[in-house]
């Protein structure tokens, strides 16, 4: 029984407002949306692996 790669979780979350989102699997627009965001409103904004994926 061959396993299927678990893909990763991001979460990209606001630290001047409630806007938080979860990516799977795509590390590039994790990234975007934590750029796209933190323009917009000028808050302190990150993402970090959170999932499966981010053991490895």
């Amino acid at each position: 029984m061959s396993e299927r790669p678990e893909k990763a979780v991001f979460h990209v979350v606001c630290h001047g407002c409630p806007y938080e989102d979860l990516i799977e699997g795509d590390r590039v627009l994790a990234a975007v949306n934590e750029i796209v965001h933190r323009k917009r409103t000028d808050h302190p904004v990150e993402y970090a692996e959170i999932g499966p994926g981010s053991s490895r």
